[in-house]
């Protein structure tokens, strides 16, 4: 007798698996490495064909069909899609890939996989870094004939660098990027002293720092930190520009904050046509690669230039709210993080990791030290053993010897496999600095290991390596509420 199935029940539990999965396996990216299972798997995909960071660029089409291939039974469109966004870096703000041809710009979408190349970037290819030593698990694809990571090794706390947004079932996720120089500073202030609060984390991150640069109110700064929700205001950055022999007065906008170019200069041409801002003379976009430049021209009758500013700002809507909503996966669940929490997960993650790489390391080493030792008892008593090779007529006879020699085992296979002509030019002298440089590397591995303490001093000297290796100047100004809702333009005077 077949038992009978409530629909409700079946569709609620459908669902809820549904959810699950796109939480999971596409919306949401992971607390540790920062990325969605797409953005690794294309990673992945670049590291395993070799498109490191010193290689050649390749294309962009055999990145996509290795991914899909491979790793991500999904179409080549949206794994193109997210490719691009790694590429762009008006859009990450630590580019995790490099590319060649054309990768898009805010006004015009990039060109397709099959005329664009691509590579692992320099913070990419660290993010793969001791990726095949043991420092994370593997699992078999979707179709079983390979296996891939679960998470990347990841030796900067990639999520808060360049943020994250994604919309799943019933939740969504938007994380704005950061400075690299404050989230180190951040994420070592806290390796130090475990017990600083969020109030005590705050002086060392300055705020978010959005790619296209801006300007930022700090009013709720302390909000988003705190709770890990909240919005943040970002304004445009521009100046008032004076130019020789020229009677009319220039706005420059020069850094977008978080606006699409497209959608603002649309919007600037309806207020324009509709003279909603009637001392607006013409609107030009003098933009040339990355540097912005949009230039609104003022009519020559133009006093008050800072209550103009004011009204455009308002009008066509130069000032944003971006949504912040800090929620990122922790073992295959869906966590909202305050900035203490984030950066606390992801240090014992990289503690386990770097104990994973060490104690990889030390079990590489100890066999390299072992097969130097056989050589070195070779060595001690060479002519007895060239002698023994060469008048044994069977491997059985060599074999029968080595043991009389009192050699063991491995070391017996070890003289099997090694040839004739290398022991004779086996050097004590070289074999024994080998191995005391092994030995002496040995202990250091082992000191770095054998604490909490020492793994975190290690990785505390990391990213004060990386913080000199990839640090760069903020691009977004953090300001109070005062000075942002004062619609200031500094004068800039030029010739032309």
């Amino acid at each position: 007798m077949s038992s009978v199935v409530s629909v409700t029940d079946q569709i609620e539990s459908s669902y809820e698996s549904y959810s699950l999965k796109v939480i999971q396996d596409r919306a949401i990216p992971h607390a540790y490495d920062g990325l969605k299972p797409v953005q690794r798997k294309l990673l992945y995909a670049m590291y395993d064909l070799g498109l490191l960071s010193n290689s050649q660029h390749r294309k962009s089409a055999r990145v996509i069909g290795e991914t899909i291939g491979k790793y991500s039974p999904h179409g080549d469109i949206s794994a193109y899609e997210a490719l691009v966004r790694l590429v762009q870096d008006f859009t990450t703000r630590y580019p995790l890939a490099s590319g060649q041809g054309n990768w898009g710009t805010d006004e015009h979408p990039a060109a397709a996989h099959r005329y664009t190349e691509v590579r692992l970037s320099k913070v990419g290819h660290l993010l793969l870094q001791a990726v095949e030593d043991n420092t994370v698990d593997f699992v078999t694809n979707f179709d079983g004939s390979t296996t891939e990571p679960v998470l990347l090794p990841s030796p900067l706390p990639t999520l808060l660098l360049n943020g994250a947004s994604g919309i799943a079932v019933g939740l969504s996720t938007s994380i704005p990027s950061h400075n690299l120089g404050d989230v180190l500073d951040t994420t070592i202030a806290l390796l130090v002293d475990p017990e600083l609060t969020v109030e005590e984390l705050l002086p060392f991150i300055a705020g978010p720092d959005f790619p296209k640069g801006g300007l930022i109110c700090n009013e709720s700064l302390h909000q988003i930190y705190s709770t890990g929700n909240g919005s943040v205001r970002v304004k445009v950055r521009a100046h008032l520009e004076k130019r020789l022999n020229d009677p009319h007065r220039y706005i420059v906008i020069t850094h977008l904050g978080i606006l699409d170019k497209v959608k603002m200069l649309e919007k600037f041409v309806q207020v324009l046509n509709d003279k909603l801002v009637p001392q607006i003379k013409s609107i030009e976009d003098e933009s040339k690669g990355d540097d912005t430049r949009v230039v609104i021209q003022l009519k020559q009758t133009t006093e008050d230039y800072y209550i103009v500013w004011k009204k455009i700002v308002k009008t066509v809507g130069l000032v944003q709210s971006f949504k912040v909503n800090m929620i990122a996966l922790i073992d295959e669940f869906p966590h909202r993080l305050n900035l203490k929490q984030l950066l606390t997960y992801w240090i014992e993650t990289r503690v386990k990791v770097v104990e994973r790489l060490f104690k990889y390391k030390i079990e590489k080493l100890q066999r390299q030290l072992q097969t130097t030792q056989t050589y070195l008892k070779i060595v001690a008593d060479k002519k007895k053993i060239l002698k023994l090779i060469m008048d044994s007529e069977t491997q059985e006879d060599i074999v029968a010897g080595l043991l009389k020699l009192k050699f063991q085992d491995f070391e017996v296979e070890q003289v099997l496999n090694t040839p004739i002509r290398r022991l004779s030019k086996l050097s004590e002298a070289e074999l024994q600095n080998t191995y005391n440089e092994q030995l002496t590397k040995l202990t250091s591995f082992q000191q770095v290991i054998q604490s909490t303490s020492s793994i975190k001093d290690y990785i505390h000297q990391e990213l004060e390596t990386f913080r000199t290796q990839f640090g760069d100047k903020r691009k977004c100004e953090i300001q109070d509420v005062k000075t942002f809702d004062k619609f200031d333009l500094p004068m800039i005077r030029t010739k032309e």
